[in-house]
């Protein structure tokens, strides 16, 4: 019996297999990526990335949505969520 869920997971699957594969195939092309063979087995080296600056556009704009952003303190919002919901309950 089939239903939409096993559909769902076999199109995820094989669309993850093909991104692995994919992936693994174009490693060879990047010279910023080799596989070193290690006593434990192959491993994945990166070389490391050149720092990109922030455009001041990003910059405003993390600005503007940490100025939205609630300020709150955690373990109130837990305590309220609690009394609302009784999630931690037993």
């Amino acid at each position: 019996m089939s239903t939409v869920a096993d559909e769902e997971l076999r199109l995820l699957s094989n669309r993850l297999d093909l991104a692995f594969r994919e992936t693994g195939d174009r490693i060879a092309m990047n010279p910023a990526v080799t596989v070193v063979n290690t006593t434990e087995g192959p491993d994945l080296s990166l070389e490391r990335l050149e720092k990109i600056e922030e455009p001041a556009s990003l910059i405003a704009l993390r600005a503007a949505i940490d100025a939205r952003l609630p300020r709150l303190d955690l373990p109130e919002l837990i305590m309220e969520m609690q009394a609302r919901t009784g999630f931690a309950g037993v």
